[in-house]
């Protein structure tokens, strides 16, 4: 069954997602956004590496204060993968409405899936797009996003590895994307 896309919007709990496994595996079943965290299901979700690789940095996004999940936390563009829709897709829709690129879906290279840890439900599918972009070209989502802002990347990776309050991902569960994003770094 594919489902009609809705629109997004921050925290809107009645978004249709795929409910999955521990393994990270579809269950057949969908349910609402608000279902899927009350009753601790597990879910996917994307990340995205906006990488300038003119000067090694990334860029982040300062969620809103005002948003139920991580709320005025660093971290990189993402959010739910919505029903039927790919990873890919989901990474490309995220990055345009948080941050304002439309970015060539072909432009997304798969990184790697960090898997749930430490009572997360989450499985995060990590891509990653070079884009040498100023930051004047960004048009944030207010709802959603309070800055943005290119980071030296090794600062990024710094703060993740020490468990920042400032930051939203941990450590133990992005380690690994952390290791495949210095490999494509080195050989850029």
């Amino acid at each position: 069954m594919l489902l009609k896309r809705k629109p997004k919007v921050a925290d809107k709990l009645d978004e249709i997602l795929r409910v999955i496994d521990k393994n990270g595996e579809w269950t057949g079943r969908y349910d609402t956004r608000g279902n899927i965290h009350t009753n601790g299901n597990y879910y996917n979700n994307v990340a995205t590496w906006i990488i300038n690789t003119k000067n090694n940095t990334v860029l982040l996004e300062h969620r809103s204060p005002n948003k139920i999940r991580n709320p005025d936390k660093w971290c990189l563009p993402g959010g739910h993968i919505g029903g039927d829709d790919t990873p890919t897709i989901s990474a490309q829709e995220e990055v345009k409405e948080e941050v304002g690129l439309d970015i060539n879906i072909k432009k997304f290279k798969f990184l790697c899936i960090s898997g749930p840890i430490d009572g997360s439900k989450s499985f995060t599918h990590h891509f990653y797009v070079l884009e040498n972009k100023p930051r004047q070209y960004f048009k944030i989502q207010k709802e959603e996003v309070v800055e943005v802002r290119y980071v030296n990347y090794e600062d990024w990776k710094g703060l993740v590895k020490s468990n920042s309050k400032k930051v939203s991902p941990k450590w133990d569960k992005w380690s690994n994307a952390f290791e495949l994003m210095d490999k494509v770094l080195k050989n850029k």
